[in-house]
């Protein structure tokens, strides 16, 4: 069985996306959801490659290193330990998409 994790309502995933191109264009839900699938492919594929994926007026997905550190052992916090380096997504948005947010009122978002 396949485990979900719950979203915030409202949250766009991939069926809604499939749902809401669908409805806008006529293409069929299968062709639409054949489509939004390949798109996630490369952009997956781009970003483990280290190549990142860029999209004008939406944002970018960028390949990063974290740098190892110390960290606190939760189970005893007098004992440090290593956290190796490792790669991270890094997703930052584009001015037109900074500019959009800034001008929310965050009391009223949830």
């Amino acid at each position: 069985m396949e485990k979900t994790t719950p979203q915030p309502p409202g949250c766009l995933t991939r069926r809604t996306l499939v749902d809401l191109i669908d409805r806008e264009t006529c293409l069929g839900k299968a062709a639409v959801k054949k489509v939004v699938d390949r798109t996630l492919e490369l952009i997956h594929e781009a970003v483990v490659e280290g190549r990142g994926a860029e999209f004008r007026n939406f944002g970018s997905f960028i390949c990063q290193v974290r740098r190892n550190r110390i960290g606190r052992n939760p189970r005893d916090p007098m004992e440090n330990i290593r956290i190796p380096s490792q790669m991270t997504v890094k997703f930052r948005p584009s001015k037109r998409m900074r500019d959009e947010l800034h001008s929310l009122d965050p009391d009223c978002l949830f």
